[in-house]
């Protein structure tokens, strides 16, 4: 074999392996494209229903940042333009976090009632779904749709598996006595960290402070 059949023996070596290496990283892209556009990237829907009584349009309803009291969401009243007894849900793309929800009725007697001659079979209701499809809110196991003007502010958490958890307000009463800037207090989490903390000032003496 003379020098020339050497240098295009070699030449032909190195084409083959990087052909081959051209080859696998195409596959491999290939495959992590395929991968990326199979995932699901959208939040999955926090589900708000309400079966409405013979008043809908006197039905509103406001979904609040819990941390900074924000309006994610609302439907004022008048704005729910539908039949009498109709059922509307929104599905509303929440990321994790603590948010309130609350129902209102302009007239002041919730949604349980009605006047006409489906009252003694079809009421009022509202129930809450999560992203995880499980119901977390159901206006039977609180207050029956009977909330007059308004119904309590009803709480809950979105954990990072997108799992809720109700979360329900604590309300703190203190009594002070004459030397009330002498007075603190703190509520801590089951892990032993301090999520709430609050010291008394003079001016507060012979005061009763709430705090929720």
């Amino acid at each position: 074999m003379n020098c020339k059949s050497v240098i295009s023996l070699s030449l032909a070596l190195c084409l083959s392996v990087l052909g081959r290496g051209a080859s696998a990283t195409s596959i491999s892209a290939s495959q992590s494209s395929a991968t990326v556009e199979t995932r699901d990237l959208q939040t999955p829907p926090t589900q708000i229903i309400i079966n409405h009584d013979a008043f809908p349009q006197d039905t509103s309803w406001r979904l609040t940042n819990a941390q900074d009291g924000t309006t994610v969401q609302e439907a004022d009243s008048g704005t729910l333009q539908v039949e009498r007894w109709a059922t509307e849900r929104w599905d509303v793309a929440l990321p994790p976090g603590e948010y309130c929800w609350q129902i209102q009725d302009a007239f002041g007697d919730g949604i349980c009632c009605g006047k006409g001659e489906r009252d003694t079979q079809q009421r009022g209701s509202y129930q809450l779904i999560g992203p995880d499809d499980k119901e977390f809110v159901n206006s039977d196991s609180i207050d029956g749709g009977s909330f007059g003007s308004s119904s309590e502010k009803l709480c809950f958490r979105i954990n990072d598996d997108f799992s809720v958890v109700r979360v329900y307000p604590v309300t703190v009463k203190v009594q002070h006595d004459r030397y009330g800037g002498e007075t603190s207090w703190n509520i801590e989490n089951n892990k032993g960290e301090t999520e709430i903390a609050v010291q008394s000032t003079p001016e507060q003496s012979n005061t009763t402070v709430t705090t929720t």
